[in-house]
């Protein structure tokens, strides 16, 4: 019997060999991200975050043909970011990723402007993205560090009443509008390891989003392209 309690332990500690015990914390002596990459060949990953608020510009075609437009922009609060997308490991550039993120925002307007008159405005912007990404990763200790970025298409819908009061003018007016456009993003972050397959991690993305043309009731809108930033948090599983 003792004879195999001492297996045991040797077992055990062979076992334990490649970990280091500090407190509760235990530290592996090999980062999981980097046996990762080297033993998996793809991953998944979701996230979720805030979007900082953001400002667009416009303006309207005359329908009856003429050169003049009408120009407006408007003011977004802060809103929300949430994706996902798959990908897989490569040792291109010495340890790279490449994936497909799908990803859809949200925000609230706060403002408009609309021929030089401020205006009330209730509703939101939706923001759609399809990327294909690429990034080169950068081992920091125990995590991975990476950055890089992507191109896709975008689609923006708005959707919200303004007007003046009924007694001053027409009344509210309600608006649906919707463009797709080129899309590019830059992001980077930092992946935290939980174990040798799953991570988390912190993100900066920003997202741009080039010109595009769009039906604004029945006249023609012309969007100026512009940039969001955003803040995200997520999981990613290595398979």
């Amino acid at each position: 019997m003792n004879k195999l309690i001492q297996l045991a332990l040797s077992l055990v500690t062979v076992l334990a060999l490649p970990a280091l015990r500090a407190g509760d914390v235990i530290v592996p002596a090999k980062a999981p991200l980097q046996e990762a990459a080297s033993e998996a060949t793809g991953y998944v990953f979701a996230y979720g975050g805030s979007s900082l608020g953001l400002s667009t510009s416009s303006s309207l075609l005359d329908p009856a043909g003429s050169s003049s437009t009408i120009p407006f922009g408007a003011d977004l609060d802060d809103g929300l970011i949430v994706g996902f997308g798959t990908g897989f490991y490569s040792n291109l550039f010495g340890g790279s990723r490449f994936e497909m993120e799908a990803l859809l925002s949200s925000a609230d307007y706060s403002s408009l402007t609309f021929a030089g008159q401020d205006l009330p405005i209730l509703g939101e912007m939706r923001t759609q993205g399809l990327f294909l990404n690429i990034l080169k990763e950068f081992p920091l200790g125990n995590a991975m560090a990476y950055a890089g970025g992507g191109l896709g298409i975008g689609t923006v819908e708005a959707s919200f009443l303004t007007g003046t009061p009924v007694e001053e003018g027409p009344g509210p007016l309600g608006v649906e509008s919707k463009g797709t456009s080129l899309a590019y993003q830059l992001k980077a972050g930092i992946d935290i390891p939980v174990s040798d397959r799953v991570a988390i991690f912190g993100e900066y993305k920003l997202i741009g989003l080039s010109d595009r043309s769009s039906t604004f009731q029945v006249f023609q809108q012309e969007t100026d392209g512009f940039v969001s930033n955003h803040f995200v948090v997520g999981g990613r599983l290595s398979f």
